[in-house]
């Protein structure tokens, strides 16, 4: 359980401490959010203890661990999309994973260029996307290709992740 949420945390570049026996020390993040100063444990078995909530208990604390779960699985179905900024910010790509396929959107600046929803771990199916993009070089091209690849791989990572911890609460 604590690999997952490990995961998580370095997904979402959350800063957090190791203890010896296997818990996760991090910032609670809605505490931040709301301007508190507040630490948040991760037992090894998944469960949640943030201090400024740990004294309540209930239904606030409950309440409170689902929010922290939500802002931390970012990946998914109604999440932001992981993007990938290119050429000095003038391309902008955006990946959302979609079942077994991702929705897939090229943006120059505020302008669409492109929309689909395929398997880009496809080369096939990643080049016919770029090739829709107009105005690249073939070396841009390739860069593109190779941006779309690293992002099909943090959104498999990131939903890999949801995965077994949604699982895991189950």
């Amino acid at each position: 359980m604590i690999s997952d949420f490990q995961q998580l945390l370095d997904l979402n570049g959350v800063q957090y401490i190791t203890e010896g026996d296997g818990r996760l020390i991090a910032d609670c993040p809605l505490c931040s959010e709301d301007g508190r100063q507040s630490k948040l444990t991760i037992f090894p078995d998944g469960n949640l203890s943030c201090v400024r909530f740990a004294s309540v208990g209930g239904e606030e604390l409950k309440r409170h661990n689902t929010e922290i779960k939500k802002i931390w699985q970012a990946g998914s179905d109604d999440a932001d999309s992981l993007t990938s900024i290119l050429f000095d910010g003038t391309l902008t790509l955006a990946i959302r994973p979609e079942g077994k396929s991702c929705f897939v959107q090229a943006t120059n600046c505020n302008k669409v260029l492109h929309i689909d929803n395929f398997n880009p771990t496809i080369a096939a199916k990643r080049t016919a996307f770029v090739n829709k993009l107009p105005g690249y070089s073939d070396e841009q091209k390739n860069e593109i290709r190779e941006a779309l690849v690293e992002l099909a791989v943090r959104a498999r990572a990131t939903q890999a992740v949801i995965d077994n911890v949604r699982n895991r609460e189950q």
